[in-house]
């Protein structure tokens, strides 16, 4: 096997989707290119929310979110912009295999890894419009790379609400209340982890955060490829 994908790289070696120049081994994307990824150094580890210096912000300290920590590795800006957006609004489906691999690289060491993945989920009428979720394609990939499970069904979305983009932190929050609901085998997990392609105010992830505590759930760990 080994040999044949040897033989499939040399035949066929990986392009980065960024720039077209020849990617580094296994991987859409160059070495250049991989370097240049704004990322989110020093950060609230509470959520994850750019800082001088790594420390609860203000916001935490005031009121902490359902979920209990954040890792968001990347900025939502420059290439990793591009290639979220590529994904979710142009259906660049290949772009959430090079998401994935970047994400679950910087989770490599993590110890005490969740015992689930969960994808956020969307509603069946947008998931319909769209044709795929993007935070489901690109939880696939983690979880194979961190060798996970991952059950998109564990939490649902059973309101169809208007879209967050363009509403303030408060109206976000209304508009999520009651939005999602925890399937009954949600009870044999202790220590999850929902994924989510942006975050911008945490609104969505700790609606959901707090839906599965409240169904049992002790840990809720909120993955995000970029922080706005």
């Amino acid at each position: 096997m080994k040999s044949l994908r040897s033989i499939a790289h040399r035949l066929w070696p990986p392009t980065c989707v960024l720039c077209d120049e020849t990617g580094m081994p296994g991987w859409d994307l160059c070495r250049p290119c991989y370097q240049e990824l704004p990322r989110n150094v020093c950060c609230c580890p509470r959520c994850a929310q750019p800082l001088p210096v790594s420390y609860l912000c203000g916001h935490c300290q005031k009121s902490l979110p359902n979920f209990d920590i954040t890792y968001a590795p990347f900025l939502y800006d420059g290439a990793i912009s591009y290639l979220v957006t590529g994904l979710k609004f142009r259906r660049r489906l290949a772009y959430a295999r090079v998401l994935g691999q970047l994400f679950a690289e910087v989770l490599q060491t993590q110890p005490n890894r969740p015992e689930c993945l969960i994808p956020v989920p969307l509603h069946r009428k947008r998931r319909v419009q769209r044709g795929f979720n993007q935070s489901l394609e690109i939880a696939r990939v983690i979880a194979n790379r961190l060798d996970i499970a991952m059950d998109a069904g564990l939490c649902q979305r059973i309101i169809d609400t208007p879209h967050q983009s363009g509403l303030t932190a408060d109206e976000r929050r209304k508009n999520l209340q009651g939005a999602f609901r925890a399937a009954p085998r949600i009870a044999r997990y202790r220590h999850v982890a929902v994924f989510d392609d942006v975050m911008t105010t945490g609104t969505t992830l700790n609606e959901i955060a707090r839906c599965l505590k409240r169904a049992g759930v002790t840990t809720v760990e909120a993955w995000v490829c970029t922080r706005a």
